[in-house]
């Protein structure tokens, strides 16, 4: 099952993409009518292929199932952060500490089995505490 918004938008591109690569017929056999549940949902169900199904489902109530809003000041003065990288993957590691250079952050490079080392734990609060 996948949640979705927009619920007929979905089902008008996979009826699309089915009609062109099945035809109309076969389409129709494929895919199911928007239906509502007694979970107070909207589905509709395809069968790409043979012998598997996906439902497509989005509530009924549009606020429900999304995130609230956070608002409030975003403002950072007063406090500290500090970029903490391991080598073990440079490929991930590098563009994060690169995009934090030059700008008021201490940036310190450790080896990967370090992550517990008291040199992470002087930027601030232990790795792993809240």
């Amino acid at each position: 099952m996948v949640e979705v918004t927009g619920l007929e938008a979905v089902q008008a591109v996979a009826r699309d993409w089915m009609t062109r690569n099945w035809g109309e017929q076969e389409t129709g056999h494929r895919i199911s009518a928007v239906t509502e549940t007694h979970w107070k949902t909207r589905l509709f169900i395809v069968e790409p292929a043979p012998g598997h199904s996906i439902a497509f489902w989005e509530w009924d109530d549009p606020h429900k199932g999304k995130p609230v809003a956070v608002e409030g000041d975003l403002t950072a003065h007063g406090m500290r952060f500090a970029v903490v990288v391991s080598r073990w993957n440079a490929v991930i590691t590098d563009l994060p500490l690169a995009g934090s250079a030059g700008r008021a952050l201490q940036q310190r490079r450790l080896p990967s089995r370090c992550a517990g080392d008291p040199r992470a734990r002087s930027l601030g609060n232990p790795l792993g505490s809240a």
